[in-house]
């Protein structure tokens, strides 16, 4: 399938959205978003391609802050 958009740019989204599942779960489709389970890939709004509020608040719940992930430890 011919989508006109760079390999690369294909390549980031379905890596945030695998990540997305490390980090949600597996069954962590959404209805809208980066984590709906059938994209069209076509779609230029940047809402289409990133995660929710509720997708956000799930991560944070679970401890995973954006800070701490961007921040090495004092192990690394």
């Amino acid at each position: 399938m011919k989508t006109g958009l760079p390999v690369a740019l294909i390549l980031g989204r379905v890596t945030a959205h695998e990540i997305g599942h490390l980090l949600l779960g597996t069954n962590s489709h959404a209805p809208t978003g980066l984590m709906q389970a059938t994209w069209d890939l076509k779609r230029r709004h940047p809402s289409d391609w990133q995660f929710t509020s509720a997708n956000a608040a799930k991560m944070r719940s679970r401890g995973f802050t954006r800070t701490e992930a961007l921040l090495p430890t004092a192990e690394e």
